[in-house]
C-alpha cells in the first residue's frame, strides 16, 4: 500500500510541479485518476480564487453543494465529462471554465449577498 501510495504521489506531484495547466481536451485524455486529481485542484483554486475576493457566499454555496450531493473527486471528473460531453463549446476551453459551467448549471447560481 505504501508504494502505491508513493507512486501516485510522484506521478502527481510531477503533474504539480510542472504548473501545468490542461486544456479540456487534455485532460480529458488523462488517466482516470489523473483526471480526478486535477479536478480536485481546479475546484480548491476556483474555489481559493473567490475566497481572495472576500465572496464567500459564492464559495461556501459551491462547496456546501458538492459536500452535500457527497460527491467524490472521481464522480465530480465524471460529471464535469458528461456534462460537457452535450455542450461542444465547453470542449474547446480549460477545464476550470467547463467546472464552473457544470457547478453554475448542477448547484445553481450562488447567492448575491
Amino acid at each position: 500500500m505504501l508504494r502505491l501510495i508513493c507512486l501516485f504521489s510522484i506521478a502527481v506531484s510531477s503533474i504539480a510541479n510542472a504548473g501545468q495547466f490542461y486544456s479540456y481536451r487534455q485532460w480529458v485524455a488523462l488517466d482516470e485518476s489523473l483526471r480526478s486529481v486535477y479536478i480536485a485542484g481546479v475546484f480548491d483554486s476556483l474555489l481559493g480564487i473567490v475566497r481572495d475576493r472576500n465572496d464567500l457566499p459564492v464559495t461556501k454555496h459551491y462547496d456546501n453543494c458538492i459536500t452535500r450531493a457527497n460527491m467524490s473527486n472521481g464522480e465530480l471528473a465524471y460529471n464535469v465529462m458528461a456534462f460537457v460531453k452535450t455542450r461542444p463549446e465547453l470542449q474547446e476551453r480549460s477545464v476550470s471554465g467547463a467546472l464552473m459551467n457544470y457547478l453554475i448549471t448542477y448547484c445553481g447560481p450562488p447567492p448575491m449577498d
